[in-house]
């Protein structure tokens, strides 16, 4: 009965280890930013800086022609 106990409160322990630290951290937001083009060019370019471990989507749209 003991021995048993000891392991439920090492398992126990084990997993809050584990899992705490995903719930204490608050998630960065994925920002999304929209690539347009000139009217008649084939290139865009992007400027800026990412911040620590900031996450940026970019989102282009294109069609024939």
């Amino acid at each position: 009965m003991k021995n048993s106990r000891s392991i439920f409160r090492l398992f126990f322990t084990t997993v809050l280890i584990f899992i705490l630290p995903l719930f204490s951290f608050p998630q960065e937001q994925i920002e999304v930013k929209r690539v347009e083009f000139e009217k008649g060019k084939s290139s865009a370019t992007i400027t800026g800086e990412l911040k620590g471990d900031q996450i940026i989507d970019y989102v282009l749209y294109a069609k024939a022609g």
